[in-house]
């Protein structure tokens, strides 16, 4: 329960592109400064809500005032939804309610009120926040063991490395251990139905595989689809729930889970933790980056040759190479 006292307060920023994810992020750090938030005390307007989800979640903050609540994204609210918001802060009613309600906005959705409190985050006040490490209360709620494999080029073992630390954690007891492949058609719903499938056990100890095939740079058009993979993290790391509206889906993590996040070589020339930090930053901010260290030594000529070899065997692609005459084109495969 919260320490703070009463209050409504709106935070602004004007930061966008690379930093926003984070941005969010570090203003929450600051708003649950000695806890993690709970799932039912956020509602992000990166992920599609209605008028009546808004409206309960609004009749949530006044009936539970012990509890922190907080409004993420507000300016990708529908409008008709950011009409409920507005409704709600605007009432002076919010003055004498004792509750604790914080909303947080790109640019000026919303106003402040005599009533409402208000920060407006600068590039000072930001680098301020960014300095701040988060409190033992985030480091202990969110899952601990997520670990992040990545590499500068391609065939360097990664997946194989992963794979071994499978075979530990089997040999150290039973263990339900699965793997996800995120691509550029992945969705919240998407990646939800396959955690409920591959971990409908009662086991107690989870080991999850998160396989990146897609890294979208943001020249490429990718912020919608990265937002709504930065929304689903968040929530499967840090509120140990995840939800998805449109199809009315949901995946409770519970148990004891360990966590690899297996990422391909970054388009725009960055590294893993660097990418991460400005899309995915729940994962940056609590995985560990161990070096890894390939034990093959790989030339041009042999990843050409391997590679395509490895992926036929392990069903990955169809065929092997076609020319315009239908007809295969033979490699010699060394493996």
């Amino acid at each position: 329960q919260s320490s703070r006292r009463a209050a409504v307060v709106l935070h602004s920023y004007c930061c966008g592109g690379d930093e926003e994810a984070q941005v969010t992020l570090r203003i929450l750090h600051h708003i649950y400064n000695d806890r993690a938030p709970w799932s039912f005390e956020i509602l992000d307007g990166a992920v599609p809500c209605s008028c009546d989800r808004m409206v309960l979640f609004l009749e949530r903050v006044k009936a539970f005032p012990g509890f922190r609540f907080a409004v993420l994204n507000v300016h990708l609210l529908e409008s008709k939804v950011l009409e409920k918001l507005l409704s709600f802060l605007s009432d002076r009613e919010v003055a004498s309610l004792e509750i604790n309600f914080h909303c947080i906005q790109k640019g000026e959705a919303l106003h402040t009120a005599p009533w409402i409190s208000s920060n407006s985050w600068d590039c000072d006040s930001l680098a301020t926040l960014s300095s701040a490490p988060p409190s033992i209360g985030w480091q202990s709620r969110v899952i601990s063991g997520s670990t992040v494999i990545s590499s500068a080029s391609c065939g360097t073992g990664k997946t194989r490395y992963i794979r071994d630390r499978f075979k530990s954690i089997e040999d150290r007891g039973t263990s339900n251990i699965a793997s996800v492949v995120v691509h550029e058609k992945t969705t919240a719903a998407s990646l939800i139905r396959s955690l409920k499938n591959k971990f409908s056990g009662t086991s107690q100890s989870r080991v999850l595989h998160v396989s990146f095939a897609f890294l979208p740079s943001r020249e490429q058009d990718g912020d919608d689809w990265l937002r709504e993979m930065n929304s689903f993290f968040f929530s499967f790391l840090a509120l140990r729930l995840v939800y998805d509206p449109v199809s009315s889906t949901s995946f409770a993590v519970a148990r004891t889970w360990t966590i690899f996040f297996e990422l391909p070589v970054v388009p725009s020339g960055e590294s893993a933790r660097e990418w991460l930090f400005k899309s995915i930053p729940i994962v940056g901010f609590y995985s560990t980056f161990p070096e890894q260290r390939c034990q093959y030594q790989w030339t041009k000529s042999s990843q050409c040759l391997y590679l395509p070899s490895v992926s036929l065997s392990m069903g990955t692609i169809k065929r092997k190479f076609e020319t315009k005459n239908k007809r295969a084109i033979p490699f010699l495969d060394c493996s």
